[in-house]
């Protein structure tokens, strides 16, 4: 296959020729990202992802190496997918206060989401006390540092060292089972 004459025929307007790399790259492109994520039905998401990149990225293609080219986009695709899949696994607790996260929200997803608070509410349950009560009163009251240790009638070094341990604790507890 002459890749090179493909991709211009593509870049001429001949949209059913992107086709032709698409079928010869497709298993590459497959193996690729389902050895970083390893979910078959996520890898089929992103290697659509990753041909609609390659398709609107092909005038910046420099001929440098089809090959080497959509497999880089496979990886970055992958890679954006797993840091994604991170996000929502450690950062549920920045979004806690109910009345502000759920507005607006169409009735699964606040169910969904009202779920997720409980199962963290009652993961934070499961760790001492005094590391949940400075976790709740800095995620769940949305209080500063300084008026949680004006409170609790501890330093601000305090308060920020059990918030650190806290949140360890709960990755901790997260990983094991979490909600």
């Amino acid at each position: 296959m002459n890749e090179e004459r493909i991709i211009k025929e593509v870049l001429a307007g001949d949209i059913h020729a992107f086709s032709k790399l698409v079928e010869a790259y497709r298993k590459y492109v497959f193996a690729i990202i389902n050895n970083i994520i390893r979910d078959p039905q996520e890898t089929e998401n992103i290697a659509q992802e990753v041909f609609i990149q390659a398709y609107s990225s092909l005038s910046t293609y420099q001929f440098k190496g089809f090959k080497t080219w959509i497999g880089r986009i496979s990886t970055n695709k992958s890679i954006d997918y797993i840091r994604s899949k991170r996000k929502v696994q450690v950062i549920p607790l920045e979004y806690i206060d109910e009345r502000e996260w759920l507005e607006d929200k169409p009735l699964e997803e606040e169910i969904i989401q009202r779920e997720e608070v409980e199962a963290i509410k009652n993961l934070c349950e499961g760790i001492p006390q005094k590391y949940s009560n400075v976790l709740k009163k800095y995620y769940l009251q949305s209080l500063n540092c300084r008026r949680i240790a004006e409170e609790e009638g501890i330093s601000i070094k305090t308060v920020e060292s059990r918030l650190y341990r806290a949140r360890n604790l709960l990755k901790v507890k997260w990983k094991e089972g979490g909600p």
